[in-house]
């Protein structure tokens, strides 16, 4: 079954409805299977599938990787994952024996942790790669399920933070068709403490990258 977000009469974004919005996924896109949904991922020629968490144990399974992989760094409280997997999707990658190998949430309506969001705008939350498995393409297809879920969503625009010194982030997010369009000093804290962030957005409906939207081959 093709599942889409679009508007319905209350105007809240819902899903399980026919798809009459922006996007129709040809192999990217948000499948059912016996165990849940999922958002199937094409990269670098293999299909691989990003489960969407919903229940208490992942979310919680979610929340101690997030933790382990960002010690020292401003973390996620298992309420805003709760926050985040009602207005928007928690995604998680395990690897063929199970274990949790990357993570990423998304938002597509505001929450009290994060009010300020466009109408046709898409907030990445946070994304996580355990380290053994950096550089194999976890982090993109990650980036890809996001972006799937945008644009299932009808988004126009992704924004994201993050970290002036993460360059291997901000280098990902360039070759990913972000762009760098502000700076918030002390956004989570002062410079000192490491809260300044840089402000990265990208145009759904211009910029195709990372893959072509229509035949989402790669």
């Amino acid at each position: 079954m093709k599942e889409y977000f679009i508007q319905d009469t209350s105007g809240e974004t819902s899903l399980n409805q026919s798809p009459i919005g922006l996007f129709e996924g040809i192999v990217n896109k948000t499948i059912e299977q016996k165990d849940g949904q999922c958002v199937q991922i094409r990269h670098a020629g293999e299909t691989t599938h990003v489960e969407i968490v919903s229940n208490k144990s992942d979310l919680q399974t979610v929340k101690l990787f997030d933790d382990e992989i960002f010690t020292g760094h401003q973390g996620i409280t298992l309420d805003e994952l709760n926050e985040i997997a009602q207005n928007g999707r928690v995604l998680m990658l395990r690897d063929i024996e199970g274990n949790v190998i990357g993570e990423s949430q998304i938002l597509i309506k505001p929450i009290p942790q994060h009010e300020d969001m466009e109408e046709d705008e898409a907030y990445c939350y946070g994304t996580a790669v355990t380290s053994n498995q950096r550089g194999r393409g976890i982090a993109q297809i990650l980036f890809k399920a996001q972006e799937v879920t945008a644009r299932e969503a009808g988004k126009k625009t992704m924004s994201l933070t993050v970290r002036v010194e993460n360059a291997l982030s901000i280098r990902a997010r360039l070759g990913f068709g972000f762009r760098i369009v502000g700076y918030n000093e002390n956004i989570y804290g002062t410079v000192q403490e490491g809260g300044a962030r840089l402000i990265m957005k990208k145009n759904l409906i211009d910029d195709p990258l990372p893959f072509d939207p229509k035949s989402q081959s790669e």
